[in-house]
């Protein structure tokens, strides 16, 4: 890996309740940024993060992990953080380096109690967060249910940037909202495809409340 200089160096937490996807989700972005030839599994335990026996053991994050991925000119570490309350030290350490964060959402439990515990401490230390829905393919997940419970409990601000196209063993990808394009995932590869006609208004509805948002944010610079 090359030397990077400062301006081009981001630090971003991945949190989430215990079991909501993050060192999944590690092993996708390495896999992506070709770190990686392939991707590790919990279960198989092969991967980057949880590299201890006691992880592997346990099939969990047991320590804070940093894994830096090179894109597009910059190098991003992502900080692999536990889930678990117990490991509040390492929660505290990676909020304290950290210019942003991704917070993992299962879509199958919805908003849990370890969701809105790192929920409160990105607010308290005003860090920026995408909040990532995860496991759009499992049983009896219903997103617009799943997206209210979302804004009641973490807040109104949030805005969906991709709506889903499908479900549970159907769910084939997503449409991005700011965009306005459709991404499918054939199993081996995503390709752009068109929004279906009954879906525009809806899709358009979100369109503007994203470009509302955005202006209600920059009134404030």
């Amino acid at each position: 890996m090359k030397a990077y200089e400062t301006k081009a160096i981001r630090n971003v937490a991945i949190l989430g309740h215990q079991g909501s996807g993050k060192t999944s989700m590690t092993e996708s972005l390495l896999f992506i940024s070709q770190a990686i030839s392939a991707k590790g599994e919990i279960e198989k335990k092969n991967t980057v993060s949880d590299f201890m026996i006691e992880e592997q053991n346990k099939l969990s994050s047991l320590s804070l992990s940093v894994l830096p991925v090179e894109w597009h000119d910059y190098k991003l570490n992502f900080l692999d953080v536990p889930g678990s309350d117990e490991f509040v030290g390492d929660l505290n350490q990676a909020l304290d380096v950290v210019k942003g964060a991704i917070l993992m959402i299962d879509a199958s439990k919805g908003v849990e109690v370890g969701t809105q515990r790192v929920w409160k401490e990105i607010r308290k230390r005003h860090i920026p967060a995408v909040l990532f829905v995860n496991k759009m393919d499992k049983e009896n997940v219903k997103f617009e249910k799943l997206l209210e419970e979302i804004r009641q409990k973490l807040g109104k601000k949030a805005v969906p940037f991709c709506w889903p196209i499908g479900h549970e063993e159907a769910f084939e990808g997503f449409v991005n909202v700011v965009d306005m394009n459709a991404r499918i995932y054939d199993g081996n590869k995503c390709r752009d495809d068109e929004i279906w006609e009954e879906k525009k208004p809806k899709l358009e509805e979100l369109h503007t409340l994203i470009v509302e948002s955005v202006a209600k944010l920059l009134k404030h610079y």
